[in-house]
Order: structure tokens, then C-alpha cells, then sequence
């Protein structure tokens, strides 16, 4: 064709040819990603770019995917599964993200099946007005899966959860983590433009979890309890991410055969508020022996 469209851009150059390709390589070593293979499949017939296999193996796993992108209407349609170390591509993030990669960290790779949709900005733009353009039509559902890993210096047995993007908002319907004694569920939303976010968390879980994320003195606090058993939690939680003055929690909580300064207690149940920096226990009864 010869008749092009203007907003085409740069694309109007390859319209009139077709193209297949495969590309296979090994042992590639480089300064921001290293990898055993990596193989490649797809193919240009105007107006779609298709990306039928994307197979590496790198970082003690493998990652596949799949794309298709019409240049015309701009949609790029993609999946992904991988279960390799994240680590393994640090190099090709920004600072801050490798910062916050940096804190987790597993004994086997993590599960990671994604599938999403967007529509990209025109090819006229500029390339400034890329990201906040496209995010804004970003559709996102997956599956994340972690054994044996550990989160900002909390160690956890297992991680599983599903979530959801779209209209700029993040939705996790059931996130589930265990370690030992704890057995935590959690369902929430967020609103990546306003940062407001709520959730539901219930389940049971040891105190000690929380350690590595206190306040020295808060971490102090726990050694004056003795638990035999783990704390059960069903909470409220809501808040702006970027205002901490704004965190608010409701809800209940029950304790049975601990000990405070050596101090046998049975059972302690209770409803509690957390609004303006401010804890309260509300309807608390204590029970122990007499």
C-alpha cells in the first residue's frame, strides 16, 4: 500500500514488507543480564507485529511469553509465565526498583503467570507522554507463587496470590501467607493515581513475624510476652500510601495461654481502633486462673 496514514509514523517504512523470523543464541554473558538460551519466534504482516515464542533460560528457571501488536489501533495483546530468579534481571531496571528487589529474596525461583492488554500511545508523541499515557489503559490479570522466601526480613513458607489492573487501580483478591503458626489472608484495593488504599486481612499469626519491621523499641516490647499460641487477627485497613498520618485500622483480635513479665494469662480477647496515631482497646476482657 501506498496510501499511508500520517499517524503511523515511523511504520509507514515497513508496511510494504512481510517478514518471519527465528533467532536462537547460548551462553550469553553481559553486564546486565546473563542467560543459558534464549530463542525467539515471530513474524510482520501488516498491520501486526506477532511474537509467537519467547523462551530463556536464566536464572535457574525459564521464562516464556507471547505478544501481538497492531500498529494501526496500537493494542498490544501479551502473556507471560516464568518461574526463574527476578534477580536476574536487575540490570535492566531503574535504581529504585532493584533497591526494592533487592529486599526480597527465595530459596527457589518464584511462579509468576501474567496476561495483559493496552492501548499505546500514539506513535506521534512523545516519548515523555509514554508512560502515564499507557498506564492509564493498562489491563493486568496474574498469579504470583513464592516458596521458601523472604520480604523486607520477613521469612515466609509461602506466598500466593492473584491480582488484577485496571482503570488504574490494583485489586488482590486473595493474598495467602503462611510460616510456622501463621496462616494470614488478605483482600484489598488500590488507587495507583490517588494512592488510597483498603483491605481485609483475618487469620492467625506469631507477633515475632512483625520484628524486623518495628521500631527498636516497639521489637523490645515483644520480649515481654510468652506465646504458646498464635494471635488471631480479623482487621480494617485503610489509608493514603503517601500520607502515614492517614493509616486507620478497626477490628478484633484473641490471644490464648500466654504469659506478660512471666505472668501466666488464659485467653484475651478484645476489639481495637488505630485512627490519628492514636491505638485504642475497646470491650477488652482478660481471663487467667481465678
Amino acid at each position: 500500500p501506498t496510501n499511508f496514514d500520517s499517524s503511523l509514523a515511523w511504520w509507514t517504512n515497513v508496511f510494504p514488507f512481510r517478514l518471519a523470523w527465528q533467532a536462537r543464541l547460548t551462553q550469553l554473558r553481559s553486564e546486565k543480564m546473563d542467560a543459558e538460551t534464549i530463542a525467539c519466534a515471530g513474524a510482520w504482516q501488516a498491520p501486526e507485529l506477532t511474537v509467537s515464542r519467547w523462551h530463556a533460560e536464566l536464572g535457574g528457571g525459564e521464562w516464556r511469553a507471547q505478544g501481538k501488536l497492531n500498529a494501526v489501533t496500537r493494542e498490544l495483546i501479551f502473556t507471560n509465565s516464568a518461574d526463574f530468579d527476578f534477580h536476574a534481571l536487575a540490570g535492566w531496571l531503574p535504581e529504585k526498583a532493584r533497591a526494592t528487589l533487592a529486599k526480597f529474596s527465595w530459596r527457589q525461583p518464584p511462579s509468576l503467570q501474567i496476561a495483559g492488554a493496552l492501548i499505546l500511545p500514539a506513535w506521534t508523541n512523545s516519548p515523555l507522554a509514554w508512560r502515564e499515557t499507557a498506564q492509564a489503559g493498562l489491563r493486568l490479570n496474574g498469579d504470583l507463587a513464592l516458596q521458601k522466601s523472604s520480604a523486607f526480613s520477613v521469612k515466609l513458607d509461602s506466598a500466593r496470590a492473584r491480582f488484577f489492573y485496571s482503570n488504574q487501580i490494583w485489586k488482590l483478591p486473595d493474598l495467602a501467607v503462611a510460616r510456622a503458626n501463621t496462616r494470614l489472608e488478605l483482600s484489598g484495593e488500590e488507587n495507583d493515581v490517588t494512592k488510597n488504599f483498603n483491605c481485609h486481612i483475618h487469620g492467625a499469626f506469631e507477633p515475632e513475624l512483625l520484628r524486623p519491621l518495628l521500631p527498636e523499641h516497639a521489637a523490645r516490647g515483644l520480649d515481654h510476652f510468652t506465646l504458646t499460641q498464635p494471635l488471631h487477627l480479623d482487621a480494617d485497613i485503610c489509608g493514603n500510601g503517601r500520607d502515614a498520618d492517614s493509616l486507620g485500622v478497626t477490628g478484633n483480635l484473641a490471644l490464648t495461654n500466654f504469659a506478660v513479665r512471666g505472668q501466666p494469662v488464659d485467653s484475651l480477647f478484645g476489639k481495637f481502633s488505630y485512627t490519628n496515631r492514636v491505638l485504642e482497646f475497646l470491650h477488652t476482657e482478660l481471663f487467667r486462673a481465678g
